[in-house]
């Protein structure tokens, strides 16, 4: 039951960096848009993410459950570490989906537009800097006990290596969008040698803020360093990870457009699971040394059991579902509806 429930945890995850992420993407690719004064993409964006965006904050939703029902001691660490990130995050996503909704139903087109189209974008990329400054922040040692309020409370997330891991995750949500786009975008062949040389800026961008997080390890984070590369899994989903580029590559070079998405999750499936690989079986540590591993963690087992219950149930009776709700909302008839 235990290893059911850290499955769907995982995939869930896995789920809501990439569909979500394109999402997030896509308002970044906006704002890039704006600051550059070109074309906007707000047609573009709307096709690819108004069916189906608020479903993707499904798997964020089941994340949140799995993690305070099933592990309800890290679940008050970090809410209480990392709050202020947290808040962050919950401003961006208010501001991010009032503003892509208004837009959409707005009946009068007028200068709101305007603003909110500049409210999406720039929320867009609010929310996905300060998710990356979440997750570079949970690879440090965590304090053990709030002795100042800075060492305990702004410390964790506020430095180089978090700050350079939320730049990393703009610019792997920016790449999952653009390539998501290709299946998207209409017929004429400029629009889409637009997003092709994009895609090719953002993927340098993707290589410069990774070396980035790493060179920033180097030197603030070494324990980040030596687990990486000491674990045999994580440096072969990293090697398998590199050489996917030249499939991707190959199917941007020849227009195949679907191929590229399913190539491009798979990458983001395999990064996501080389950290998550190195640090298994441990959840957390500590500052002192110590840590505390899923195991430990995990609430009691009478809970766990009602928890794998309703996970089991979840996904033979509602995922199903959900799937074909998916696959109606991005159909044309359903576009049009």
């Amino acid at each position: 039951m235990f290893e059911f429930i850290l499955l769907v945890l995982v995939l869930s995850l896995i789920f809501y960096v990439i569909f979500a992420g394109a999402d997030f993407g896509a308002g970044i690719y906006e704002f890039l848009c704006l600051l550059s004064k070109r074309p906007s993409r707000k047609e573009l964006v709307e096709k690819a993410i108004g069916p189906i965006w608020e479903a993707n904050h499904i798997w964020l939703i089941l994340v949140i459950v799995i993690f305070f029902m099933g592990f309800p001691k890290p679940f008050m660490i970090f809410s209480n570490l990392f709050h202020i990130p947290l808040v962050f995050v919950i401003i961006g996503i208010i501001f991010r989906g009032t503003a892509f909704a208004f837009r959409h139903y707005d009946p009068i087109q007028d200068d709101w537009q305007n603003r909110y189209t500049w409210m999406f974008a720039l929320s867009s990329v609010w929310t996905s800097f300060w998710q990356g400054v979440i997750v570079g922040s949970l690879f440090s040692p965590l304090p053990n006990e709030m002795t100042h309020f800075r060492h305990y409370f702004i410390d964790p997330w506020l430095n180089p290596f978090s700050f350079s891991t939320g730049i990393f995750v703009m610019a792997t949500y920016l790449f999952l969008a653009q390539t998501f786009f290709l299946s998207e975008a209409p017929k004429e062949q400029e629009v889409r040698l637009a997003i092709r040389r994009d895609i090719w800026k953002s993927l340098i961008f993707v290589f410069i803020s990774g070396s980035v997080v790493f060179i920033t390890a180097f030197y603030t984070n070494k324990d980040f360093i030596n687990a990486f590369f000491a674990n045999t899994y994580s440096i072969a989903l990293g090697a398998v990870t590199t050489l996917l580029l030249i499939p991707l590559v190959m199917s941007y070079r020849f227009q195949w457009n679907r191929v590229s998405r399913v190539i491009v999750a798979i990458q983001v499936a395999m990064i996501m699971g080389a950290v998550l690989v190195k640090r298994f079986p441990d959840m957390i540590y500590f500052q002192d040394g110590s840590k505390l591993t899923f195991f430990e963690a995990a609430a009691p087992a009478a809970v766990i059991q009602q928890l794998f219950i309703a996970l089991l149930v979840g996904v033979i009776i509602i995922l199903p579902f959900l799937i074909y709700l998916l696959k109606v909302f991005k159909s044309e008839k359903g576009m049009k509806s």
